[in-house]
């Protein structure tokens, strides 16, 4: 925590301090010229970790350098491709799970024999499908049908349409995610922040 707030020089004389810490092979490079993209995912699972440091002292330490301008060069460079193979990653994702996604349908009503194996083994799910079936004999199909599905165009993370309005559907299973879920989480959020952070950098680079 230290070394993150004061440099790994700290308790070093200020005469023999060298100004070049932030070259160590143990420092996060990206985080020192804007953000460490690790560090906005890491509440993705498929996104590896940063074990790097992340030091503040460091970032004003480069500010100082005489060749500030070059090595912030490299390290934007780096940083830049990066969060594009970070963001191709996720478009090939999304691209794959757009063929998986499931349509909308108009009502869902599960056969008796089905019915009874769930009230004997599936109190709460029952519950559940009681709701949907009187919502459909009440004319709100919107409430009984199966929602379909979407993929996040930030994110490439497939989920079902809606939020709490459709989980009276029988179609939405346990461990599925919703839109609503989804956009409020904080992997949604992270991919979102660094497609922001790519474009300004994009713009800045030009």
């Amino acid at each position: 925590l230290l070394d993150s707030l004061m440099g790994p020089s700290r308790n070093v004389s200020a005469n023999l301090r060298t100004g070049e810490d932030f070259l160590g092979e143990n420092v996060c490079k990206h985080f020192l010229v804007g953000c460490c993209p690790a560090s906005l995912l890491k509440k993705v699972e498929h996104v590896a970790p940063c074990r790097l440091l992340h030091s503040v002292a460091l970032k004003e330490e480069l500010d100082k350098h005489p060749q500030a301008d070059k090595y912030r060069g490299e390290y934007e460079l780096s940083l830049l491709r990066r969060m594009e193979e970070i963001c191709a990653e996720a478009d090939a994702r999304a691209s794959r799970e757009k063929r998986k996604c499931r349509p909308a349908e108009t009502l869902v009503k599960l056969p008796e024999h089905l019915k009874i194996k769930v009230q004997a083994y599936e109190e709460a799910r029952k519950e559940r499908l009681a709701e949907a079936d009187a919502k459909g004999r009440a004319g709100d199909v919107e409430g009984s049908r199966f929602p379909g599905e979407s993929v996040c165009e930030a994110c490439g993370v497939r989920y079902l349409i809606g939020g709490a309005p459709a989980r009276g559907s029988e179609r939405a299973k346990e461990g599925e995610l919703w839109e609503e879920d989804h956009v409020a989480s904080k992997a949604h959020e992270g991919y979102m922040q660094l497609r922001e952070r790519l474009a300004e950098l994009r713009k800045a680079r030009r």
